[in-house]
């Protein structure tokens, strides 16, 4: 009698939590909400171009991080088989991640060896989208994922360059807007945790490395001095990384509880 009883207490709870996991289960279709900040390294390259190139200044790394606010949206599917969760995700986030640098470089110019030559270099990221796959495991009104799959973005690198003039006076800047290009393929991967706040309704925080490919060379042609001397700048590959918090509603299907 007490072994049927335990019996058809182990039933009855299992029942329940069969019940519970399709009351609770993350299916269906969502849309949702994002915002927050991420951080980039550029590197671009500066190199000499020209017969007289390398003796007005040399190679130059002007490496530095970017910083900037990125707000979008996402939709989605999920698909739970008990415990564990699969989806797809497609997102897009407009971009406030930017960077500058600055270089001065002894000129060559004669009469003019204490000038120098100096330029400057400006990239921004516009906007980044991506298509991901999830999976994660859930326990009661949350769940955690690790997410990938194929990323763009899209930006511009400007440039700007002061020349000295054969008297050794600063001559005019000029300005370059480089497309290199303006939209770069990559790939993202990364990690969330997301939690049912009320029915339909949920909460969730996420961290993504996207890496994008850097761009051709391009080559600005103007003298700097000696005349005959220009410069061309390459930008490589280089990542982007994105803390983000964001708000969901569940479509259809059964939702998920918050309590």
């Amino acid at each position: 009698m007490r072994t049927f009883n335990v019996a058809a207490i182990v039933a009855a709870a299992g029942l329940a939590l069969a019940s519970s996991a399709r009351a609770d289960g993350w299916n269906g279709a969502y849309a949702g909400a994002n915002a927050g900040g991420g951080w980039a390294q550029f590197k671009p390259q500066a190199d000499p171009v020209g017969a007289n190139s390398a003796t007005d200044f040399h190679e130059q790394d002007l490496g530095n991080q970017g910083t900037g606010s990125v707000v979008g949206g996402q939709v989605g599917y999920d698909r739970q088989f008990g415990l564990a969760v699969l989806g797809v995700e497609a997102d897009f986030d407009g971009s406030g991640i930017n960077s500058s640098q600055q270089t001065i470089v002894p000129s060559g110019n004669a009469g003019a060896t204490t000038a120098t030559d100096s330029f400057m270099v400006h990239e921004n990221i516009n906007w980044m989208a991506s298509l991901r796959a999830k999976a994660g495991v859930a326990w009661g009104p949350q769940w955690l994922y690790v997410t990938g799959g194929a990323a763009v973005a899209n930006g511009r690198t400007n440039f700007l360059a002061n020349s000295n003039t054969a008297t050794g006076t600063y001559g005019v800047s000029t300005v370059g807007n480089f497309n290199l290009p303006d939209s770069k393929p990559g790939w993202v991967a990364g990690l969330g945790y997301e939690r049912a706040v009320a029915s339909n309704w949920s909460l969730r925080a996420e961290y993504l490395l996207y890496h994008f490919k850097g761009g051709n060379t391009e080559v600005m042609t103007f003298p700097l001095s000696p005349a005959g001397s220009n410069v061309s700048l390459t930008m490589p590959d280089y990542n982007v990384n994105v803390i983000r918090v964001g708000v969901n509603y569940r479509f259809g299907g059964a939702p998920v509880s918050g309590s």
